[in-house]
């Protein structure tokens, strides 16, 4: 059995975020101890994208960070950012999400 776990980006639209390589050089945030964590971590160091990668202790945190601009983009299972995404207030719905390849 293998963790197929999809880990997907959300970003504001105005940051113009379409697929993993518009992270070049940008600030990414995941929650402490996830696998999609370690996975920016990796893709990060792989493909020498020069992004500051952050941790939050928390998902609201991370969304928050994300929401006041701290932060380009927030990567997380994607059903959970799904569902954050889906039940947050309007002023945060102005988000986009996307799949990102491993």
């Amino acid at each position: 059995m293998t963790n197929s776990a999809v880990s997907i980006i959300l970003s504001k639209k105005s940051s113009n975020i379409k697929k993993i390589n518009d992270l070049r050089g940008k600030v990414v945030i995941s929650t402490a101890g996830t696998v999609n964590l370690k996975q920016s971590t990796a893709i990060n160091t792989e493909r020498s994208f020069g992004m500051t990668v952050l941790s939050t202790r928390d998902h609201a945190e991370a969304f928050l960070v994300v929401e006041t601009d701290r932060a380009t983009a927030f990567a997380m299972d994607g059903i959970l950012l799904t569902a954050l995404a889906a039940t947050e207030k309007p002023q945060r719905a102005s988000s986009s999400v996307e799949n990102t390849p491993r």
